[in-house]
């Protein structure tokens, strides 16, 4: 099992929502919302591990994405 920690528990939300549309499968932790886990199978393939490293590092892009467009409207309002 691996786990990524992240600042905010909404940027670990995002990640694991958008790496699943990716074909990652992640869960959050219980007793931390900031980190989801990753659970590989025991034996898997180099492309197996590329594609999966692929697919966070987008979900990861496209959460920072989504959650600054979010930040930059919240910001603008008077």
């Amino acid at each position: 099992m691996l786990g990524i920690e992240f600042t905010h528990r909404d940027y670990a939300l995002m990640t694991s929502a958008e790496a699943g549309h990716r074909g990652v499968i992640t869960f959050y932790t219980l007793n931390n919302p900031r980190v989801i886990r990753i659970e590989p199978p025991l034996i898997i393939t180099i492309e197996l591990i590329d594609r999966a490293v692929q697919g966070i590092d987008g979900a990861v892009a496209e959460a920072e994405r989504l959650l600054g467009q979010v930040q930059g409207a919240v910001e603008a309002e008077p």
